[in-house]
């Protein structure tokens, strides 16, 4: 009896050092990208996926009148922050979107707390769905809040 347990617990314990040791999963930045797009263009505006050569390398880019918009997906561990606050500053504003709610902040320890979630979720084969925070950067012509980015 002492046997066969020994067996599973050592099996199980392999298992686990074999999961936690495969490569952690990034997110796909076109997913948030395409998101943004999709919303902008319920929106009326003429959108297009930019692919950059540098950081954040997947953009959506939405042009409405006066209105330019800029939106990608913000790593929560800040990665890419100096980057969305030059296309900020040079655009005029920086928002960003999570679960359909607009801040001008970042969100950090919940948001950077999910993604890790997710990250070991899918490190270890659960097929988790993450929930992005969006970066958007803005002309001052825009009313990023009235998007309707929950839909």
């Amino acid at each position: 009896m002492l046997r066969p347990a020994l067996a599973l617990l050592l099996g199980l314990s392999l298992a686990g050092k074999a999961a936690w040791s495969a490569p952690a999963p990034e997110p796909d930045p076109r997913g948030p990208a395409e998101a943004a797009r999709d919303v902008l263009a319920r929106a009326g505006f003429s959108t297009r996926i930019l692919e950059l050569d540098r950081s954040p390398r997947i953009l959506a880019e939405g042009v409405r009148g006066r209105c330019i918009i800029l939106a990608g997906d913000w790593p929560p561990h800040g990665t890419f922050a100096d980057v969305y606050r030059n296309l900020g500053s040079r655009l005029g504003t920086l928002s960003f979107v999570r679960h359909g709610s607009v801040t001008s902040e970042p969100p950090k320890l919940r948001a950077l707390a999910e993604f890790y979630l997710w990250r070991e979720q899918r490190r270890i084969g659960i097929a988790a769905a993450r929930a992005p925070v969006i970066a958007v950067a803005s002309t001052p012509d825009c009313d990023v809040q009235s998007l309707g980015w929950a839909g």
